[in-house]
């Protein structure tokens, strides 16, 4: 820190993204990637990790919004 410092810098900037990442719907995030990726597999993969279960404690649900506890 002291280096940068030393070399000018002089701001810091905190940001939490985790909560960002917990909001976004899924439907909305493939349909900006389908924009940019053509290769099926790579989509496919992609909306595999979205669909898999989430498993925390004993708890179990599928997600469909970033992070979302079951009810």
């Amino acid at each position: 820190m002291d280096g940068l410092i030393k070399q000018g810098f002089t701001h810091v900037v905190d940001a939490d993204l985790a909560q960002y990442f917990d909001s976004i719907p899924h439907e909305r995030l493939m349909e900006r990637v389908e924009a940019r990726i053509s290769d099926g597999r790579v989509l496919d993969l992609i909306r595999g990790w979205l669909a898999a279960d989430v498993l925390a404690g004993m708890e179990r649900w599928t997600p469909t919004r970033g992070r979302r506890k079951a009810r």
